[in-house]
């Protein structure tokens, strides 16, 4: 009877700690699949970030020591605690996690270097949002055998366990020095271990690691490959005694009553034993810190045994209980000094215990709040609508797991509101009742106040504190999304005129502040709903809701008019400013957003080119809207053509007046568009296009690339000679470009054209614009030699003054004034005095558009050093006019015969 309940008892203890040790690994491999599914792949971008996230998680998973990323290749991104890590790639375990897209795996045991304990690393995948596996996720559990030991140990002090995996490695065990060994190195044990992994079901007698003949019990644990094996040498021993001291003092009195004269000597010494292993049982249930009595036991060798087993047995509780006290101090040390709040409840939901940072975040010293409902000292409520919020602990409780509460906020016994993000989780018995929980939470306010600066920053202007364009952006998407339900809305742009007089005299300090004062102007002109925001540089616009477009019109007026009024000082200077605006009302004609934008960027733009400080309304009546889709087409069409490579350049030659200067060839390098047809297109059709929608730069590039490399190939490396002069364009935006000059020298040194033989073509507005910068880049390009005409001269007389200020060499006489000058006398003075005034400059001229006879005629006899034009060569492939000598042998042709036929002189 005492061998079979010995047996049941052992059984169940062996069940016990088996389901304790399946239940710790479930819930670790759900922390851990909690954990991986949590993590972005923003944070597998950005290590610092995932270090953050893993540190506050733990705070909360504190049943893993340290959990680390690995990336695919083995590298650690980052761990918690923070610590430096070789590569795991080689390893098995890595190995077998990444099979099959992502295995969960538990390893072999080892040492951990933080502990100094007995750790198992649980492995699970890491998948980002598509599903793709991104990396693997290690958290490593304490395998503390005299904690499991002792949480067990109540009603089988003599329990004992070791725990082994199937494939024969010992995974925990009473002597550390086993542990991650193989089962054969266990020695006698070895053999009973094997044969009871072979049939768990039976259970076996046979040695321990003491050589003391055992009771062994085998049971899997469900959720790993590992076998716990229960043992036990005197496992009843409480349990039996007092059941065997009283059949003995039965047995005694029996005996006595028949025997009492001759036995009366001999019970009493055999019950003497009894009587002290009785008493001193006793005395250590009432204090186990007692020491026991020392009595020297006599009688037979089983009651001296039985005495050694009992005294062995008070040993291990005595030092369990120490353990365990240890174990407690240790515990209450740790929470005090943790960061975060703790709270613990009873099963009832009062307060248990809470450390000091609870005390401190909630306002209630912990004597006060031990007692008391947690609902009570822990009432949190919605950041956002300050709504209450369920009770933590009842919710967790009910539902029987883990949950967690963001953006919330604590009111504090002081009534003072508190952000706070917490955590709670079920606490379990060893039966698997809940018996109570915890609650870590942490003040978050310095978090959250860094967070919405952070969000402020990423929609305003940080310079005048107006919405920026993102938020613009956005604001716009929505207003045209609910334009027929909330509708019309109104978009009001405006573009400063005379900003870059104040910047440029005196300096971004000045620019900056008159953009602020502007912006404070704006706000106050503008509705409390609307939207005022800055786009960049001195762009502004007004998002106003519900709103039509008259009323948007009396804005404007507004902002016009106040913007007129407005003077800016700055040191002792006054300065006046005036905004060139775009109205456009949001409505169902627009088919989109990005459409409503490029409506105001036109309708602004109209305003600044017709004559600046006025208003244009943008219009369907007034064909704008055509206008913007015929833009929006070419650049669709342009941006195809640059994708596809179905650009090309074309060359027309120049061709000199004087004999002498005949020899070389110049010639003008074109840009053409090849379409759909295979038929080229002029660059008129899509360069105004191109300018207004930011591609002229890229274009530019390209020219000058593409030019320098067909040159090199026609002209490379020894035949330079024959080149005079390649003629390229520049656009206004493209001399804007303050990296352009870098570009241009290392083109051309990269294909190794001599400088010399460069001349870039601008225009009069471009120098007029901004003749400043244009000087500057012009000055320095001319200084490694290249040369500069300015392009379309005479539409602009006002830009006579350029002409010494710029470094020019050649004069390119606009066409309009080539037209018909054999029969024209304005044209023909207009002409006679630009010749004139090149030659005192000592720069050449070149006459545009020649296309009659009698016009090449008057130019030669005018004096104009260049000819060019349909009448000597339409433009053609550069690659043709370079390698055919028939298009410049078909030129000079023609200026010999005409010039030699009319011209009353010979030509020097």
């Amino acid at each position: 009877m005492v061998l079979a309940s010995s047996v049941t008892h052992h059984e169940e203890y062996t069940n016990r700690v088996a389901a304790d040790l399946d239940r710790q690994f479930r819930l670790a491999r759900a922390a851990l699949s909690e954990l991986t599914g949590n993590i972005t792949g923003q944070h597998m971008d950005d290590p610092a970030a995932l270090h953050y996230f893993l540190t506050w998680r733990i705070g909360i998973q504190h049943n893993f020591e340290s959990i680390a990323v690995f990336d695919l290749r083995g590298r650690l991104i980052a761990s918690r605690p923070s610590m430096a890590m070789a590569p795991v790639a080689g390893e098995r375990w890595f190995a077998e996690t990444l099979q099959d897209n992502g295995t969960p795996v538990i390893h072999a045991p080892f040492i951990s270097p933080l502990s100094g304990e007995p750790v198992v690393a649980l492995t699970y995948p890491l998948h980002d949002e598509n599903g793709r596996l991104r990396g693997v996720v290690v958290g490593t559990i304490a395998l503390n055998h005299d904690q499991l030991l002792l949480s067990h140990s109540v009603g089988t002090p003599h329990g004992n366990f070791i725990v082994v995996s199937r494939a024969g490695t010992v995974i925990l065990h009473p002597d550390a020095r086993y542990i991650a060994q193989e089962v054969d190195s266990l020695g006698e044990p070895a053999e009973t271990i094997r044969a009871g992994m072979a049939d768990p079901a039976a259970v076996r007698v046979g040695p321990n690691y003491n050589r003391v003949r055992s009771l062994y019990a085998f049971r899997p644990i469900a959720s790993t490959d590992w076998m716990l094996i229960g043992f036990t040498s005197n496992e009843e021993a409480f349990a039996s005694l007092s059941r065997l001291s009283r059949h003995m003092l039965l047995a005694g009195a029996a005996l006595a009553a028949l025997l009492f004269p001759a036995m009366w000597l001999l019970v009493s010494r055999m019950l003497q034993p009894l009587d002290y292993l009785r008493r001193e049982m006793r005395k250590l249930r009432s204090d186990p810190a007692a020491a026991l009595t020392q009595v020297e036991i006599s009688g037979s060798s089983e009651l001296r045994e039985l005495a050694e087993d009992f005294a062995q047995m008070a040993a291990a509780w005595r030092t369990a209980e120490s353990a365990l006290q240890q174990e407690k101090e240790r515990a209450e040390v740790t929470l005090q000094s943790i960061a975060d709040g703790v709270i613990a409840t009873a099963a009832d939901g009062r307060i248990a215990a809470m450390n000091g940072a609870a005390a401190r975040i909630v306002g209630w010293p912990a004597e006060e709040a031990i007692g008391q409902p947690f609902e009570a000292v822990f009432q949190i409520q919605d950041e956002t609508t300050g709504a209450a919020l369920p009770d933590l602990v009842q919710t967790v409780m009910r539902q029987g797991q883990a949950s967690s509460s963001t953006h919330t906020v604590l009111r504090t016994r002081a009534g003072i509101l508190v952000p706070v993000d917490a955590s709670a989780a079920p606490i379990h018995t060893a039966q698997g009742r809940i018996d109570g929980a915890v609650v870590v939470f942490r003040d978050v306010t310095a978090v959250r106040a860094a967070a919405q600066q952070l969000e402020w920053r990423a929609t305003h202007d940080l310079m005048t504190g107006l919405a920026n364009r993102a938020a613009y952006e956005q604001e716009l998407e929505r207003l045209y999304a609910s334009r027929a339900q909330d509708g019309p809305h109104a978009l009001v742009m405006l573009d400063l005129d005379e900003f870059k007089a104040v910047n440029d005299s005196c300096g971004h300090a000045a620019g900056d502040e008159l953009l602020k004062q502007l912006a404070s102007l704006l706000q106050n002109c503008a509705r409390k709903s609307d939207m005022v925001a800055r786009l960049g540089g001195d762009e502004f616009a007004v998002l106003m809701r519900s709103c039509s477009g008259e009323n948007a019109m009396r804005l404007a007026e507004d902002v016009r008019r106040a913007i007129t009024n407005f003077r800016f000082n700055w040191n002792g200077r006054t300065f006046r400013v005036s905004a060139s605006i775009g109205v456009v009302e949001i409505h169902e004609t627009l088919q989109s957003a990005d459409e409503v934008q490029k409506a105001a960027d036109l309708a602004c733009y109209m305003a600044k080119r017709g004559g600046r400080n006025r208003i244009v309304r943008h219009s369907d009546a007034d064909g704008s809207l055509d206008v913007l889709r015929a833009e929006r087409a070419a650049v669709s069409t342009l941006r195809s053509a640059i994708d596809d490579g179905r650009l090309r350049l074309y060359a027309q030659p120049i061709v000199p007046v004087r004999r002498k200067k005949r020899s070389m060839r110049h010639f003008e390098v074109l840009l053409r568009m090849i379409d759909a047809d295979g038929a080229p297109i002029a660059s008129g059709a899509f360069l105004t296009a191109a300018e207004r929608y930011g591609l002229i730069d890229e274009l530019d590039r390209w020219v000058i690339a593409r030019t320098a490399a067909v040159c090199a190939q026609r002209y490379a490396p020894d035949r330079w000679g024959e080149l005079g002069t390649i003629s390229i364009n520049l656009s206004p935006a493209t001399l804007r470009d303050p990296h352009i000059a870098e570009y241009i020298l290392e083109q051309f040194d990269r294909h190794g054209v001599p400088y010399e033989k460069v001349c870039f073509e601008i225009t009069e507005t471009a120098a007029i614009d901004d003749p400043e910068h244009t000087g500057g880049l012009m000055r320095t390009l001319r200084a490694k030699g290249l040369r500069f005409a300015l392009d379309d001269f005479g539409v602009g007389m006002t830009t006579l003054s350029l002409l010494r200020e710029l470094p020019i060499d050649i004069l390119k006489i606009d066409g309009a004034f080539i037209a018909g000058i054999h029969k024209d006398d304005v044209n023909r003075s207009v002409v006679e005095a630009i010749q004139m005034i090149a030659r005192r400059l000592g720069i050449r001229t070149v006459a545009e558009r020649v296309e009659q006879m009698n016009e090449l005629a008057t130019l030669c006899q005018l004096g104009v050093d260049y000819v060019q034009g349909f009448l000597l060569a339409h433009p053609q492939p550069i690659e043709y006019v370079l390698d055919s000598d028939s298009v410049h042998m078909q030129a000079l042709e023609i200026m010999r015969d005409w010039c030699r036929a009319i011209s009353p002189q010979p030509l020097r």
